[in-house]
């Protein structure tokens, strides 16, 4: 699939759950699960970046999973930082309003865990080297908000099974967060991050996991912000190991701006990096900011959804502004995939699903 100059018509609604990336740091894999619509039967697709440059990514393969799922199910794909041939596993699953499945490839049938209503799961999924999946989630308690992990196990040879763990609180509610896998390592590495709106700004945090281990790096509070509520966290962790956040947000003084914080977890230091958006006050109905997969880099882009229902794709800071669709459903998901060099959108077009090149 090449890139248009007109992007056609889309007939139905990716979820971003739905679509995932293995990438290792250099290369990229793209993955899709996706529900039979007579059979409900889950099935996974694979893509892979032929042509980077022309943003050419070719359907490889579709595998059905002999699993049904219920029909209000939302089905999910984890994500890893190492390629699906060099992490040799594979999750995906499903959440329904009570209940959460994930299985791996080596196993028969889903662990369905029950879930909370006031749990929030922190996306995406990650799988790890050891070839578990890792589910980090928040859960309320008395007035404040405490961290778990989800430990989903299910090799080849091995009765699937699940560890959960209380990991710490927060000091507010968490307003957005994101979970990354660290591209590249060969061990359990993690990291998940979160804002949160305290008395006097928002405050930013990281933690970078590595197996039971864990450090945190905290921002002070930054006044005058508020974040656009309809968005996804974005996260970047770059060659030296800093993890970047990025998100969109409406100055109290007026207009937009992406905040980027990088962590310096080497140096126990944060630096704040804002940049200007050419958004009309107001305009926002939501956004969303993408990282690329390159390690050496920190190229970025939101993509950004107005009340009269026109996406765009811009770059932080300059006066790049492209307009990618309109008449866009407002419940739009940006089901956005990056790799090194390439940003698509996931679509169904005519019934099938293709990965589009963006602008």
């Amino acid at each position: 699939m090449t890139a248009q100059a007109d992007i056609p018509a889309v007939d139905q609604a990716i979820v971003a759950e739905a679509i995932t990336t293995f990438f290792d740091g250099k290369f990229t894999d793209f993955f899709a699960v996706v529900v039979d619509p007579s059979s409900r039967e889950l099935i996974s697709m694979e893509f892979y970046e032929k042509r980077p440059d022309l943003g050419e990514i070719q359907f490889l393969k579709q595998v059905g999973w002999d699993i049904v799922v219920p029909p209000e199910a939302q089905p999910f794909a984890a994500t890893s930082g190492l390629l699906r041939d060099q992490v040799n596993a594979f999750w995906a699953g499903w959440r329904t309003p009570d209940t959460y499945s994930a299985l791996s490839l080596y196993q028969e049938g889903p662990l369905n865990l029950p879930m909370d209503p006031a749990a929030r799961l922190i996306q995406p999924a990650i799988v790890v080297p050891s070839r578990n999946m890792l589910q980090y989630f928040w859960l309320p308690k008395d007035d404040a908000w405490s961290l778990y992990r989800h430990e989903f196990r299910g090799n080849q040879g091995e009765r699937g099974s699940v560890a959960t763990s209380r990991i710490g609180p927060a000091g507010h509610e968490p307003l957005l967060s994101s979970a990354i896998p660290i591209p590249g390592a060969e061990d359990d590495r993690s990291a998940v991050a979160w804002i949160e709106q305290t008395d006097t700004g928002i405050k930013a945090t990281a933690m970078l996991f590595s197996g039971d281990t864990s450090e945190s790096l905290s921002t002070p509070a930054v006044p005058f912000v508020a974040p656009v509520k309809r968005q996804r966290l974005a996260m970047h962790v770059s060659a030296g190991g800093t993890v970047s956040i990025g998100f969109v947000a409406e100055s109290k003084i007026g207009g937009y701006v992406v905040m980027e914080v990088r962590f310096d977890f080497a140096n126990h230091i944060f630096t704040f990096h804002p940049a200007s958006l050419r958004l009309e006050p107001g305009s926002v109905h939501s956004a969303c900011m993408f990282f690329s997969k390159n390690p050496h880099e920190h190229d970025s882009f939101v993509c950004a959804l107005s009340a009269k229902g026109v996406l765009t794709v811009m770059k932080p800071g300059s006066d790049f502004v492209r307009v990618v669709r309109e008449h866009v459903d407002p419940a739009y998901d940006f089901p956005i995939l990056t790799s090194s060099t390439g940003r698509y959108e996931a679509t169904r077009t005519d019934g099938e699903l293709e990965f589009i090149m963006l602008p």
